[in-house]
This record gives C-alpha cells, structure tokens and sequence, in this order.
C-alpha cells in the first residue's frame, strides 16, 4: 500500500509576525503564509506542526509493514522545496513538489490538484493535517 500525506510550508510556530507599516494589504484570516501584509523578511519557515504529525504517523505505518512507501505532496511555490527536503529527511520514500506560482491560492484549488495527484499515484490512503498552525 501507498499513503501520500500533504505537507504544508508555514512560519515557524515561536516567531512573531509584523504588520508591515502601511496596513494596506494586512489579511486578518491570513489563509495563506504568502500574504502581502505583513513582513516576510528573514522569517523562519516550517512544516506545519500537524502535517509533520501526520507524516510521523505514516512513516509508522510504513515501519510496521502495513504500506510499502511513503509519498509526501506539496501544492505552494518553489520555496517550499525546503518543506519537501524535510519530509525526505523524515524518511518519506518519494516527494512531489506542485509549483503553483506565488498568486494566492483559495483551498478548493489546492484540493483540485490534490485530488489530480491521487488519481495519478493512486494511494491506499491520504493523510492530511488537521488544521493549519498559524500564527
């Protein structure tokens, strides 16, 4: 069996973020880690904390002998490789980056090109996080 698990690039859980001083384009929801409100200069980034979870338990999985490989999925620009490169360094068996430009992307398209992806790889089981950890 196959279990692919999405991986999200957020900021990193102890940093505080700034508004930037116009507060023009602040977002209050902040949907997205990419927003033009606030200031993204030298900002640490990481994998979420529930999709590092989630990667954790398929590589348990894995370990067990109940699934064969571990594919981790991301859907962001390409400086998420570094969100791909730790879940290779977690152990995952395969990795595959969708590079979807730095326009922000509502979550209906994140699941359309999920949902591609399953139907290409054709898992036995998807693992997503529960909630994104923003700060």
């Amino acid at each position: 069996m196959k279990i692919m698990v999405a991986v999200k690039r957020v900021v990193y859980w102890a940093v505080k973020i700034r508004v930037k001083p116009d507060k023009v384009n602040f977002r209050w929801y902040l949907f997205s880690s990419f927003s033009d409100g606030w200031k993204q200069t030298n900002v640490k980034m990481s994998m979420n904390t529930f999709c590092e979870i989630a990667l954790e338990e398929a590589l348990r999985i894995r370990e067990s002998g109940l699934a064969k490989e571990v594919v981790a999925v991301s859907v962001r620009p390409a400086q998420c490789t570094d969100t791909v490169q730790t879940a290779l360094a977690m152990a995952a068996d395969q990795a595959v980056h969708v590079d979807a430009g730095t326009a922000y992307m509502r979550p209906l398209s994140v699941v359309k090109i999920l949902r591609a992806l399953v139907q290409a790889e054709q898992p036995g089981l998807l693992i997503l996080g529960k909630q994104v950890l923003m700060i």
